[in-house]
């Protein structure tokens, strides 16, 4: 009876580690795929980097464009801009990142000249 009990104690310890090394041949392999994923969308987005964007606004497709556009109000020179970045600035005058936004040509513009338009001193009334 003695030896039986050996035997299963002997028998339990086998399973428990073969569950164990099955628990860790999943994490390996999880690890693995994960990595894998990780490095072919670095491929992917290294192949594609020039394909084309997707405006933020309006939904429109539209190739990358990196030219400079006429100098910006406030800036002396032209810049490069293909897109806007919101923050939002907490009452010490920090800001923290939003949200990127890509813009086609057009939104840009369109933004370009809403940002370049004079501001109304006047009150404007609400109406109830």
């Amino acid at each position: 009876m003695q030896s039986l009990m050996s035997v299963l104690i002997v028998v339990a310890w086998i399973t428990v580690g073969v569950m164990i090394l099955g628990v860790a041949a999943a994490i390996v392999f999880y690890i693995y795929v994960m990595v894998k994923i990780a490095n072919d969308d670095d491929d992917f987005k290294r192949r594609n980097k020039n394909a084309g964007k997707k405006c933020d606004r309006c939904q429109k497709f539209h190739d990358l464009y990196t030219e400079a556009l006429e100098p910006l109000k406030n800036y002396s020179e032209p810049r490069r801009v293909n897109g806007v970045m919101l923050v939002e600035f907490d009452t010490n005058g920090e800001y923290q990142f939003c949200a990127a936004l890509e813009l086609c040509r057009d939104c840009l513009m369109s933004f370009e000249q809403w940002r370049q338009e004079p501001i109304s001193t006047t009150p404007t009334e609400v109406e109830a």
